[in-house]
């Protein structure tokens, strides 16, 4: 019997002969764990203000919040699975029975991609309400959900009719992850700044995931590498669709619109759609494990009762696993590479186990296989290690899907020739959806698609061989056995922030060695039922084998190859999940009370995962400050308004102007509009909350004031010229102001990552002779000068 051919149906994942109720066809686990998410989100709302006057309070303003974030991330996610949808009545891929799930990654990957091309050509920049930004904005969001209504109404006319089973295949275990995802969701509330010490606080979003979106958007701007922030050559698919979210609220780079307009409610919304990718990966997740369990399961009560199960645990995994809480929180990328691998995972285990359409046999394999290439190639869009860690898995699937998608007499060069056929058409689709931004990156850097990796073949681009030189050092791996200690070891390093670097870090819980347990009991069982069963016994090992393979040599490249920190391993994620899975269904093929048990262990793993994110949550010191206050609390806006009643030169006035943060600080004093003195930051890169445009340079791009200091080395004048010289090129601005963040360059100098021209003898004789102080904080190392005029 082939793969393809059918041994069962969506109907036997719930009783044919009972009548569906009401609370069933309406999917109601799913609005459950809605309600009970939003319940946790509201409850935990009040961690750190249970003293205040009314312990409704924070409720209150959490809850007014998460109506306007939640408002504008849905219609992001509707018009992303609008798209996806789009795709899904082209004739190819209209028959496969999951393309309502598999609209969410192929929607996903594809509206990124589209994001990224408008944002290249220019089209996502400007500024203003009725913009041509916006209006193109608006008008690709209308269109995505425009698909989305109208697949909402099929799906309507279906359940009318009867023909619609999905929703009565709902676990009721995805309730468990509940706590988890009340705590994403109150998590995504809140600016950037101030949750997860694991990320500095937003460390990365506020210093190039978030204020790259800015720059790109500001008149005469468009998506495009920038010499000062070596992330700006990342690929930046996520970013992308951060920028179209920013056009859509109105564009630029100020704090009145966009992003920033509304108290930051583009910003939490930006968080809201990365906090629905973690949704999507669990989706997927949860119908790929049903599918296994239609191929596996012999019986139809046991797939009803154990698909079930086993499904909703695998899905709660993903979803309540502390990494992708904090994750899926911010404004990263992590998440939506888990969807779109578990994406093109799930267009290959429903092509093995389902039948190939009534004459659409022929285009299977070159369906099938553009599709999964074509979400590897986004994957890598999102984030360019997706090429270790998610197509070697996705890769290895799709080379036995080729081979055994044919009747078993066929001849081995049959089953060569559809590999070749499958595997072009991937590599295909692949280089369709990772071109552009290599494209952009060769014209960028006149010819290193790649930069800023492979400059030793490719070329150096802007940088010096030193630069480059600093900055392959700084990602390098510590080597294998290093890594491979780093990997197992459950003892904190030094650089993991107090944490293992490895998988025994607290925000992987219990996943990693659930899914060894899973993975060996699996392999056990189809091992010695062999005989017994040999069709579901060898699909069951063929499917361990590709996990396997992916997983190991996703370890292997973290261990050799990568700089090492325990998030880069969050895209396996879906793969460990889908293990615990199958342990719960081979239990099950065992007997009832294996299933049980196996199920009961799962979902325990589940409950710790949910529990260790809320006391994640708890342990960060006043987790809601920004949720209440709001980035005014950062930008100075509140600072503003208590300064107008008390008088700004009054005593309390004065006290409060001490104990400013910088970027307050200086958005208070420094006059506002576009003829202003300018800004420029040395070691300090989060530009975020700055109200107008700052220059700046990154760790590796320092290179105004190093090249100057090296040309240049007595002339502090010279120093100071070249500062004002590149914020004119940067910022069109005068550089007046200048932030000097000594802690951050004594990080950086103590990892050898910073610019070694630029030392603490020059820089301090600089700040002597040219500047003059205006604030310094000692407890933060910085310090706020103001260039001398120039002689």
């Amino acid at each position: 019997m082939s793969p393809d051919q059918p041994t069962t149906t969506d109907a036997e994942l719930r009783d044919p002969t009972a009548p569906m109720s009401t609370f069933r066809k309406l999917g109601s686990w799913y609005l459950l764990t809605v309600v009970a998410s939003v319940v946790v989100a509201l409850l935990c709302s009040r961690i750190g203000f249970e003293d205040a006057p009314s312990p409704l309070a924070p409720m209150l303003v959490a809850a007014e919040r998460m109506i306007r974030v939640a408002l504008v991330g849905t219609v992001e996610l509707l018009c992303i699975w609008g798209f996806g949808c789009m795709v899904m009545l082209l004739p190819a891929v209209r028959t496969w029975r999951d393309r309502r799930f598999l609209a969410m990654p192929v929607g996903l990957g594809l509206f990124a991609w589209l994001c990224h091309n408008l944002g290249v050509l220019g089209l996502f920049s400007g500024v203003g309400f009725g913009s041509g930004s916006q209006i193109i904005a608006a008008a690709l969001a209308c269109v995505g959900v425009g698909f989305a209504v109208r697949e909402v109404l099929q799906i309507s006319r279906e359940r009318a009719s009867g023909h619609f089973a999905a929703s009565s295949s709902t676990p009721w275990s995805i309730l468990l992850a509940a706590p988890a995802l009340g705590v994403m969701l109150l998590a995504c509330l809140s600016v950037p700044g101030r949750l997860w010490p694991s990320e500095v606080g937003g460390y990365d979003v506020t210093s190039y995931h978030a204020p790259l979106v800015l720059e790109w958007a500001r008149p005469g701007a468009r998506l495009w590498p920038v010499d000062h922030n070596v992330y700006s050559f990342l690929p930046s698919y996520v970013e992308a669709i951060f920028l179209h979210i920013h056009a859509a609220l109105g564009g630029g780079d100020g704090s009145t619109s966009g992003l920033k307009g509304w108290d930051g409610v583009g910003l939490s919304a930006s968080q809201f759609v990365h906090a629905g990718c973690s949704v999507f990966t669990a989706l997927l997740v949860l119908r790929l494990v049903q599918r296994l369990a239609l191929a596996l399961l012999p019986d139809s009560a046991v797939k009803q009762t154990f698909g079930r199960l086993a499904s909703g645990v695998a899905a709660a995994a993903v979803v309540a696993l502390p990494w992708s809480v904090v994750c899926g929180s911010m404004m990263y990328n992590e998440m939506a590479v888990c969807a779109v691998f578990a994406g093109a995972l799930l267009v290959l285990v429903d092509a093995q186990t389902r039948a190939v359409a009534a004459g659409a046999g022929k285009v299977q394999p070159i369906a099938r296989g553009f599709v999964v290439g074509g979400l590897m190639g986004a994957a890598c869009g999102f984030k360019p290690t997706a090429m270790f860690l998610c197509v070697p898995t996705a890769a290895a699937a799709l080379v036995f899907w080729s081979w055994f998608r044919i009747e078993r007499t066929a001849g081995t060069g049959a089953r060569a020739r559809s590999v070749v056929i499958t595997c072009f058409a991937g590599a295909l689709g692949g280089i369709i959806f990772f071109a552009p931004p290599m494209i952009r990156n060769a014209i960028a850097t006149s010819g290193n698609p790649v930069f800023p990796a492979a400059t030793g073949l490719l070329g150096t681009a802007h940088w010096s061989s030193e630069q480059a030189a600093r900055f392959i050092s700084g990602h390098l791996s510590v080597g294998f056995v290093e890594g491979v200690k780093l990997l197992f070891s459950a003892t904190p390093a030094a650089e993991g922030l107090g944490q293992p670097r490895g998988i025994f870090h607290v925000q992987w819980a219990l996943l990693f060695p659930a899914a060894f347990f899973a993975l060996v009991l699996s392999a056990v069982h189809a091992i010695f039922t062999r005989k017994h069963d040999a069709r579901r016994s060898s699909l069951q090992l063929a499917i361990l084998a590709v996990a396997v393979v992916g997983v190991v040599g996703a370890l292997i490249w973290w261990a050799g190859f990568s700089h090492a920190q325990s998030r880069f391993l969050l895209p396996l994620a879906p793969v460990l999940a889908i293990l615990m899975g199958l342990g719960v269904l081979s239990m099950a093929r065992l007997g009832l009370w294996t299933g049980v048990l196996a199920g009961a262990l799962g979902l325990g793993v589940v409950a710790f995962s949910s529990a260790r994110c809320i006391a994640i949550f708890g342990a960060v010191q006043e987790p809601n400050q920004l949720l209440i206050m709001g980035q005014a609390a950062i930008t100075g806006e509140l600072v503003k308004e208590r300064l107008s009643e008390v008088g700004a030169s009054s005593e309390e006035g004065r006290a409060i102007m001490r104990n400013v943060n910088m970027e307050a600080l200086v958005n208070i004093q420094k006059p506002k509009g576009p003829a202003t003195d300018g800004v420029y930051l040395i070691g300090k890169a989060t530009t975020l909350y700055f109200d107008e445009p700052v220059a700046y340079h990154t760790t590796w791009d320092a290179r105004a004031l190093g090249d100057a200091m090296e040309k240049f080395p007595d002339s502090p004048e010279a120093w100071s010229k070249a500062i004002r010289d590149e914020g004119q090129r940067q910022i069109n601005k005068q550089i007046v102001y200048v932030i000097v963040d000594f802690l951050e360059l004594n990080r950086l100098r103590a990892s050898g990552w910073y610019d070694p021209r630029v030392t603490d003898e020059k820089l301090q004789r600089w700040m002597n002779e040219q500047t003059t102080p205006v604030r310094e904080y000692r407890e933060l190392g910085m310090v706020l000068l103001k260039l001398r005029p120039a002689r």
